[in-house]
């Protein structure tokens, strides 16, 4: 059976308060190992991801990291990764 678009998806996101050395270490509890030769990118079963330091957003004079992020493969891994990942990025790394 071949793949067609319905089957793959691509989630693009911007998150603040979230060290990128903490996202990439939830991507490898995730199953994914960094890609050789590709800063910042990841695989897994199904899916790649890669995570990237975005420019600081100031906030009443405080500066707050900001982190963008992309997932892409199979519709359902990148759903149950985004499951994972959320409650953790979610609570800002701790």
């Amino acid at each position: 059976m071949s793949k067609n678009r319905s089957d793959t998806q691509t989630v693009t996101r911007r998150f603040g308060g979230v060290p990128v050395s903490a996202v990439r270490e939830y991507l490898v509890a995730a199953g994914g190992t960094p890609v050789e030769n590709a800063a910042g990118e990841f695989s897994g079963d199904g899916w790649r991801a890669s995570v990237a330091t975005a420019e600081p957003r100031q906030v009443s004079g405080l500066e707050i990291e900001q982190v963008d992020f992309t997932i892409s493969g199979e519709q359902e891994q990148v759903d149950e990764l985004m499951k994972f990942l959320m409650p953790r990025i979610m609570r800002g790394g701790a």
